[in-house]
C-alpha cells in the first residue's frame, strides 16, 4: 500500500520508482503487481541469486527487463 508520506515524494510526474531487493515471495508479488498499479514503478529488483530476480522480472511480464550482474564490467 501506498502512504500519502510516500506520494508527497514522488517524482514530479507523480510516479513513485522503488527498487526491489531480494525478490522472495512477498517481494515477487510487489514486482509482479506493480505493473497494474498506477503511479508505482519498479525500475530495478536486485539480488545475490541472479535466477531469482530473472523469475520475478519474468512473472510480471518484464522478459525484455535489462540486467547487470557483479560479474558484468561497468562502463
Amino acid at each position: 500500500m501506498l502512504s500519502a508520506s510516500l506520494l508527497d515524494r514522488a517524482a514530479p510526474d507523480g510516479t513513485v520508482r522503488a527498487g526491489v531487493i531480494g525478490p522472495g515471495d512477498f517481494a515477487t508479488a510487489i514486482v509482479t503487481q506493480a505493473q497494474g498499479i498506477a503511479r508505482l514503478e519498479v525500475p530495478v529488483v536486485a539480488d545475490t541469486d541472479i535466477e531469482a530476480a530473472r523469475r520475478a522480472c519474468r512473472l510480471a511480464g518484464l522478459e525484455d527487463a535489462r540486467e547487470l550482474s557483479l560479474d558484468t564490467p561497468f562502463g
